[in-house]
């Protein structure tokens, strides 16, 4: 029984290393800051000739991040929509691990026509004494009507920013797997599951390996009380005092 959880223990801590040396070094860099915040930045334009016909901006942003074929979640707190006299603007914003997209949109308004103050004055009438003359019109030459060209209702501009690699070992720290248009993502769920009971298990195997050498006990006994001792309190003076 022994050298099979010894097994166990060894090999499930491989299998996890991976997971476990991200999660160490997230830790540390949320300490002490590596490195900078990326700061590359692509602007791509592109046009659509219709808008879905969402009234909710937040259900709106969703629909047009799916049409734009963007991954990531969406940032309530970007969005807004204002206008002008003839335009109206659009903006949202949507995050995922590495990258940030702000999406602009402009729709134009549609142009009413505004009658005129003051009518056309009426047509002037021929004296009696003067003869009417009527011009017979030139023939007009034969017209070439050219398709029009029909350009995009809607200008969309996508500022994608790049947050760096340091963003990404960040947020993969407490990742769920859960990423809006991502669904491959959610193995990394399914690995943090996995990881989760690895250590669960390494801790029971760790404590009966430890208890099955008795030359160790009074080590690992000290040992034990150090980390979980000091981690009940530490976490007992934060419940108490905040």
């Amino acid at each position: 029984m022994r050298t099979i959880l010894l097994k166990v223990h060894l090999y499930a801590g491989l299998l996890c290393s991976s997971y476990l040396i991200l999660f160490g070094i997230s830790s540390l860099n949320f300490n002490h800051h590596f490195g900078h915040p990326g700061t590359l930045r692509v602007e791509r334009q592109r046009g659509l000739q219709a808008l879905p016909a969402i009234s909710d901006d937040q259900r709106l942003a969703e629909a047009l991040r799916d049409t734009l074929g963007l991954v990531g979640w969406m940032l309530p707190w970007e969005t807004s929509r204002s206008e002008t006299t003839d335009s109206l603007y659009f903006r949202f914003a949507v995050s995922r691990p590495g990258k940030q997209y702000t999406v602009r949109v402009q729709s134009p308004k549609e142009l009413v026509p505004i009658a005129d103050d003051d009518p056309p004055p009426p047509p002037k009438k021929n004296a009696p004494s003067q003869a009417v003359k009527k011009e017979v019109p030139p023939p007009e030459p034969p017209r070439i009507t050219l398709p029009t060209l029909r350009e995009p209702a809607h200008r969309i501009i996508v500022d994608e920013t790049g947050t760096g690699l340091w963003s990404i070992i960040g947020q993969l720290h407490g990742f769920s797997g859960n990423l809006p248009r991502a669904g491959f993502m959610r193995f990394w769920s399914a690995y943090t599951e996995i990881c989760v009971w690895v250590v669960l298990f390494s801790l029971v195997s760790g404590v009966y390996l430890w208890a099955a050498q008795p030359a160790e006990r009074l080590i690992g006994l000290i040992l034990l009380g150090a980390g979980a001792g000091g981690g009940l309190l530490f976490m007992l003076a934060i419940w108490i005092w905040g």
